[in-house]
């Protein structure tokens, strides 16, 4: 893109001082660059920077859900050293599964058992599997829209092209309530892994106090502008997200060996009522959501074939899948009722376990919130200003001011919500349903019925038999969100 820039702007200058001398005419000639080509360069120059401005979005959510190979495309995007998928930037099936496991794996993990109480195990093992099921589904569809338009996967992209401007806009604005949900999450996890470290020392602060401290742990990093160590930290993290999950086996698993299996009588098989089994649909639909970060994973494959992503996501997602029934199902088998949104609160606080969990989950979450405000900042400065922070465009006024006010208005809803699982639910209800079933089908129905689907002959009009799962995704994602909404706010 560099070379093309400069050499359109040697075009332009010609152009521009080029006159009627015959010197001038010379010169014009030995460029080899007609008046023609000057304009296909500028109509090209302005594709690539919308291209740039799209994919921008995509690189940041995915390093919101601390993917390293969207960190290091994003820091040669900022340095100017951009390639399009050159092979360092390509990924091996190892490498992507590692990835989409970084983007999986967090603190979500610690609500499933608190879903599974309240859904019962049998139902939450089967929701469990749909919404591993469906997710998976839901990203390959996009994938395949994107291959349909002749593009890479991008979902920012693919929604334009779709839907129009409203489409990337609504991409934007949902990356946004996306991300800063997770933002206020994640300083409710600090509150609760502060809490616990400092329990273990006998230690107890006010709840103000909790949150400055969150605040000064979380909100200094987020203005860092410089990407070049997003790779290293969110392995950093995934470290951390590793040890929180065996710390929780260790601490649920020892607990049912030491204690034993509990009774029938004290377990949940199923709901207890209707309203407690839509309550719950919004964390499970949450838990494997990913199709804004591993959309750029399954892009950046060496073998990006539609049999490879599928092998590779297949994979990703059967061992996601396998973290989060395992440390759910153990967690609830061995506090029963007593779990809570964040399970590690019912672990027991004097255990050397429980420490070590809870400084994991530390270093987790607040590497965590760092990543998840570079997709709700990159949104807002390309919504507010047109300003393309993968090439640093905004001014810093612009950038410190906009990461001040995302930052603020996070610790303003974090003071008065302190349930995780109540912010993933909100979430759930509202983002995930959105991004994992509505966008993906009504994409995917548009793109069918476009041109890009008459020249590869595989057009479908927008309303046939064939579209009919993709129109019951949509009235399933409508359908968890109202009643979702509605069992939070207490209308059922």
């Amino acid at each position: 893109m560099a070379s093309s820039d400069a050499l359109l702007a040697g075009g332009q200058g010609e152009l521009e001082h080029g006159g009627n001398s015959s010197s001038d005419v010379v010169s014009h000639k030995s460029s080899g660059l007609s008046i023609g080509m000057v304009m296909k360069l500028k109509s090209q120059s302005k594709k690539w920077k919308k291209m740039s401005h799209e994919h921008a979005l995509d690189h940041a959510m995915a390093i919101g859900y601390r993917c390293p190979q969207a960190g290091r495309a994003a820091a040669k995007q900022g340095d100017g050293t951009e390639q399009d998928h050159s092979a360092d930037d390509l990924q091996t099936n190892m490498e992507a599964i590692t990835n989409l496991l970084n983007n999986c794996l967090g603190s979500g993990v610690l609500a499933v058992a608190f879903a599974i109480s309240k859904a019962g195990l049998v139902v939450g093992g089967l929701m469990l599997v749909a919404s591993c099921l469906l997710n998976r589904f839901s990203l390959m569809l996009l994938a395949d829209s994107c291959r349909l338009a002749n593009i890479d996967v991008s979902y920012n992209e693919i929604g334009r092209i779709a839907l129009g401007p409203p489409g990337r806009y609504l991409v934007m604005a949902i990356f946004v309530c996306m991300g800063f949900g997770c933002l206020v999450s994640y300083l409710d996890a600090t509150i609760d892994a502060t809490t616990g470290i400092l329990s273990f020392f006998d230690i107890t602060l006010t709840k103000p106090t909790l949150l400055f401290f969150a605040a000064i742990m979380n909100i200094p990093p987020t203005f860092l502008r410089s990407l070049k160590s997003v790779a290293l930290l969110s392995g950093i993290a995934f470290v951390g997200a590793l040890v929180v999950v065996a710390c929780a086996i260790i601490q649920c698993g020892g607990g049912l060996v030491k204690n034993g299996l509990p009774s029938t009588e004290q377990l949940q098989f199923v709901p207890a009522d209707t309203v407690t089994f839509l309550g719950q649909i919004n964390i499970f639909s949450i838990t494997f959501c990913i199709q804004a970060g591993g959309s750029i994973v399954i892009s950046t494959l060496k073998d990006g074939s539609r049999e490879n992503q599928s092998k590779v996501t297949g994979i990703g997602f059967a061992i996601a899948f396998l973290v989060n029934f395992v440390v759910g199902y153990l967690a609830y088998l061995c506090y029963t009722d007593k779990v809570e949104g964040d399970v590690v609160n019912a672990f027991d606080p004097s255990a050397i376990s429980t420490l070590i969990c809870k400084i994991a989950l530390l270093d987790l979450v607040v590497l965590s919130y760092m990543f998840m405000m570079i997709p709700c900042r990159v949104a807002v400065l390309a919504f507010a200003f047109n300003k393309n922070e993968a090439h640093q465009e905004a001014s810093w006024t612009q950038f410190a001011g906009v990461t001040l006010i995302i930052n603020l208005l996070a610790i303003g809803v974090a003071f008065f919500v302190s349930d995780v699982g109540v912010v993933v639910s909100i979430n759930g209800a509202i983002s995930a349903n959105v991004v994992a079933w509505i966008l993906p089908a009504l994409i995917h129905i548009f793109i069918s019925s476009s041109k890009f689907a008459i020249d590869k002959q595989q057009y479908k009009p927008k309303v046939c038999a064939a579209n009919a799962p993709f129109f019951g995704m949509i009235i399933f994602g409508l359908f968890c969100m109202v009643t979702g909404l509605m069992t939070l706010f207490g209308v059922l």
